[in-house]
Parts: structure tokens; C-alpha cells; sequence
């Protein structure tokens, strides 16, 4: 009975919480400490559950836990709806799932297959190429379409393209210029991939106490941000961990 009383008690101080921070009505105060297992009962079925459900947070937990147990959904969804109605827009869609699920080459073709009469210079169809052709090992083919892009808009800004701008030099054994792109990416790209590509780089270049000068950077960074910002940042945060533990860049 006492460890059934202290966790309902919990229970309630949880919601009560809920109840604070969401600006709920005050009687529900009330009703969970007077009341702790049914007042926590009714509040879980009046209020927490449905705003659980509403929430954007949920959505996500929802659409990841759905990616993981079906990963091919959503390319699977994207042809569907390109073979109901075959217009440039799901085509573009289709294209760019498959880029996210990392089918570099299939993304490719289509990318490739819309660059035709009005969309022959479409900048997110020549930024998606861009990105295709990198993940499918052809850096100079990247760079072309890039230039291609910047030529019809001069105008158009794309974190993620200039990013793109910034391997394919990389890849292509560019040091100097891949260095200078990483480094004004680090100035306004929301994350820190650059700024552990630049540390590769520098690495490789033999410049070993830079590199993890930026990987510590790196590390201390993200020890200071929010729990959703480092989730989101494992990736580069596991890679500066990495190679401060070996001491150098790889």
C-alpha cells in the first residue's frame, strides 16, 4: 500500500506540474492533490493525452518510431503518389526521399529526368542534383551542377548547398578553397558538420593541433546545449569524441 500511495502521489506531482506549465486551470490542483490516483486518472484522460497527441513532439515520436519499424515507407508513399498523378511536384518529392533515404543514384536519374523546358534551371531541382551526384561520388559533376545553379540565381541562398559547395572542393582535393567555404559555413549553419569537416581536413593536411582544437570546440559546444540539439548532433558530437580520445584527426 505505501509503495502504491508514493507512486500515484508522483504520479500526480507530475501533472501538477503539467498543469503549472501549460497554464491549465488551477482547480486541477486541487483535484490532484486532494484526489492523487483518480484526480491523475481523469487529468491523463481529460488533458495529458489529447495535448500528447497534438503535440508536434508526439508527431515526430510517432513518424520516427514508424521509419524504424517500415524505413522504406516514406520512398514507398512518395512512388505511390507520383504513380497517381505524375507531375513535376511528386517527381521532385520522390527525388528527394530517395536523397534522404540515401539512394544517391535512383535520385539522381530523377533529378536529372526534370531539368527540361521551365525547370530547366530550377534552383531545389539543381540543389538536389548537386547533392545526388556528391553522395554518388562524382564531386565534379557537384560542382558543375552548383555552378549551373548560381548562374540562373545568383540570389539564391542554401545553407545546405553552399555545405554541398563545400565537400565536393573537399572531395576534390581543394584544400585551400574547402577550407575558406567550411569556415564561413561555421559563421551561420545550424550545426557543427562543418566545423568537424573543416577538422578533418585539417588533419589530413598535418595540421593536427587545429584539428582538435576545433573538435574540442565541437565537444564543448554541444556539452552546453539542449538535450534535442545534441540528439540531433550525435553524429558530430560521437566523431569530436572520437578523435580526441585518439588525439588526432583522421
Amino acid at each position: 500500500m505505501p509503495l502504491i500511495f508514493l507512486l500515484s502521489t508522483t504520479i500526480a506531482i507530475f501533472f501538477a506540474v503539467h498543469v503549472v506549465r501549460t497554464g491549465r486551470e488551477m482547480y486541477w490542483l486541487f483535484i490532484l492533490l486532494v484526489f492523487p490516483f483518480l484526480g491523475s486518472v481523469v487529468y491523463a484522460l481529460a488533458i495529458y493525452l489529447p495535448s500528447l497527441r497534438n503535440s508536434s513532439h508526439a508527431h515526430k515520436v510517432k513518424e520516427n518510431l514508424i521509419r524504424a519499424v517500415d524505413p522504406g515507407r516514406d520512398v514507398r508513399e512518395a512512388r505511390e503518389r507520383l504513380m497517381d498523378v505524375p507531375s513535376v511536384q511528386n517527381r521532385l518529392k520522390l527525388a528527394q526521399t530517395l536523397l534522404a533515404a540515401g539512394d544517391h543514384a535512383e535520385a539522381e536519374e530523377h533529378f536529372t529526368a526534370m531539368l527540361t523546358g521551365l525547370n530547366a534551371d530550377d534552383p531545389d531541382i539543381l540543389l538536389g542534383l548537386a547533392e545526388a551526384q556528391l553522395g554518388n561520388g562524382k564531386p565534379a559533376a557537384a560542382l558543375d551542377s552548383l555552378t549551373r545553379l548560381r548562374a540562373a540565381h545568383p540570389d539564391y541562398q542554401s545553407a545546405e548547398g553552399h555545405l554541398t559547395y563545400a565537400r565536393a572542393l573537399d572531395e576534390l582535393d581543394r584544400g585551400p578553397e574547402a577550407e575558406r567555404e567550411y569556415r564561413a559555413l561555421a559563421d551561420y549553419y545550424p550545426g557543427v558538420e562543418p566545423l568537424c569537416r573543416l577538422a578533418l581536413l585539417l588533419g589530413r593536411l598535418g595540421r593536427q593541433a587545429e584539428a582538435q582544437e576545433l573538435f574540442k570546440d565541437v565537444q564543448q559546444r554541444l556539452s552546453r546545449a539542449p538535450g534535442h540539439v545534441r540528439a540531433r548532433q550525435k553524429e558530430w558530437l560521437d566523431l569530436a569524441r572520437q578523435n580526441l580520445a585518439r588525439g588526432g584527426a583522421s
